[in-house]
């Protein structure tokens, strides 16, 4: 469920009057009580996951660059672009490939449009340790792509 922060009373029946429409409506008392926190005492806590969100990309971008691999730099969001159009430019093979190898989940660049065949999506949003054991698993499936690759 999302908030919306609508000062305009006319926008803000419209809204929840689309909402109730959609079975959206409502909500719960540990959902107001989350919100409220959030928004009162949720400042440290963002400032922290912005943080660790920017950590683990700069870490994830230094291994996959070392692995050559092309990266985009991630704005506003804790998903990447890798440009892996020099293995392959069917994205929905390679993601399939690396998920077979390594049990790595990754998304398709074709899942947002014709115009991202031949990249991947990388969640960085998550626990150091899972970034770097992530980054390890999907060089070994890289080489083994090219290994594959190789040998048709």
């Amino acid at each position: 469920h999302s908030t919306f922060l609508l000062p305009d009373p006319q926008m803000r029946e419209m809204v929840k009057k689309k909402a109730d429409e959609i079975g959206m409506g409502g909500g719960n008392l540990l959902g107001v009580i989350a919100t409220s926190a959030a928004y009162t005492t949720g400042d440290a806590w963002l400032k922290e996951g912005r943080n660790l969100i920017v950590r683990n990309r700069d870490h994830a971008a230094e291994a996959l660059l070392e692995a050559g691999a092309k990266v985009y730099p991630n704005e506003g969001t804790y998903l990447m672009w890798l440009d892996c159009q020099a293995y392959t430019k069917d994205s929905n093979k390679l993601y399939a490939f690396i998920r077979k190898e390594s049990g790595l989940y990754l998304a398709s660049g074709r899942e947002y449009g014709t115009n991202g065949d031949g990249f991947l999506r990388l969640n960085v949003a998550t626990t150091r340790k899972n970034v770097e054991d992530g980054m390890e698993r999907l060089k070994q499936s890289m080489k083994a792509w090219e290994q594959k690759l190789m040998k048709s």
